[in-house]
């Protein structure tokens, strides 16, 4: 079996256009997380766009990125053939990323201390 081979591209947020029946919202808190993730790291994932620059996922990191002054990001354009392929792409990448064991989160958490705390820090 081969896999189909998508295009990485940079892509002007202002050129990409909102899908209206994107179903993901995130809270303050999600989009708080978000943008200091962003300042801390840089973009960990890609957006997900069409051939016709319809955004498949990455609508709430497009916010941020605006919020933070961004103008242009690396995406990876798909070429889909209908609109049932996109919502499938759209809701593979919006559900299947597993369950979390709120426990071992948590212990994540609190190994990982404040994100201002020096590495190896214990205060």
């Amino acid at each position: 079996m081969t896999l189909r081979k998508n295009e990485l591209v940079t892509v002007k947020l202002s050129d990409l256009k909102a899908d209206p029946t994107n179903p993901n919202v995130f809270t303050k808190e999600q989009h708080a997380g978000l943008k200091k993730s962003y300042e801390r790291f840089g973009v960990l994932n890609y957006l997900v766009v069409d051939q016709n620059n319809v955004v498949i996922d990455g609508h709430q990191r497009i916010a941020e990125l605006q919020d933070l002054g961004i103008t242009e990001t690396e995406a990876i354009r798909v070429e889909v053939k209908n609109e049932n392929d996109r919502i499938l792409i759209r809701q593979t990448l919006n559900k299947l990323k597993g369950e979390h064991d709120r426990k071992l989160d948590s212990n994540d958490f609190l190994k990982l201390g404040s994100p201002d705390q020096p590495e190896g820090s214990s205060d």
